[in-house]
């Protein structure tokens, strides 16, 4: 069975290592990549740094039906 990761790996290049990046809400964030795509210890910093963001983006985010009087 795959792996199923939240964020994915992009490969470095030029002497660049790789990281971790998810796109959310039409914006690219980048996190460390540590060791290379199987460094576990590396994916769980970067996710656990991704859901804090995350956190932060939804909570800052101007909510649709918030001021509507019914």
């Amino acid at each position: 069975m795959p792996r199923s990761f939240k964020l994915t790996w992009q490969q470095g290049g030029d002497g660049r290592s790789g990281r971790w990046k998810k796109k959310y809400k039409g914006k690219v964030y980048y996190y460390p990549g540590g060791g290379g795509k199987s460094d576990r210890v590396a994916y769980a910093a970067a996710l656990e740094s991704w859901e804090r963001r995350k956190a932060e983006i939804d909570a800052t985010a101007p909510r649709k039906y918030r001021n509507c009087k019914y």
